[in-house]
């Protein structure tokens, strides 16, 4: 008796359901190991926003101080926000800014200290210092 050989699928095309299972699983992987990359990144990205809105708005004061008269200049304190175009208004205010204003290390020199405050689940601040002189 005589057996007949069996037949060899030479030329397979596509891909069997363990490869497709594989791919998934790899493929899930891959995703939950980017999802934890992202999600701290994100945060990061929004208190780097936070950090430049406030640095600017503590700029802006302190270009306020430089164009103003020299006897004019006070400490103070005023609420802010500040929205993605730039703009500046006290509606809805996340940012508190103070300044101080006191005597500089030279005469007719004053220094200005301008803090902005903010809270982001967490108390935040940024100060910026400058010497402004008669």
């Amino acid at each position: 008796m005589r057996t007949r050989p069996t037949r060899r699928l030479v030329h397979q095309r596509g891909f069997g359901l363990i490869d497709a299972l594989v791919a998934t699983g790899l493929l899930s992987v891959f995703m939950l190991a980017a999802h934890g990359l992202l999600v701290p990144a994100m945060g990061a990205d929004r208190h780097a926003n936070s950090v430049t809105a406030a640095t600017r708005l503590a700029q802006m004061k302190i270009e306020e101080f430089r164009a103003a008269a020299y006897s004019t200049l006070a400490s103070g304190t005023d609420s802010q926000s500040l929205t993605a175009s730039g703009t500046t208004g006290t509606s809805q205010a996340i940012y508190q800014r103070s300044w101080t204003v006191g005597t500089g290390p030279a005469t007719n020199t004053k220094e200005v200290t301008v803090t902005v405050q903010w809270t982001d689940g967490v108390a935040r601040h940024a100060s910026l210092k400058t010497i402004v002189a008669k």
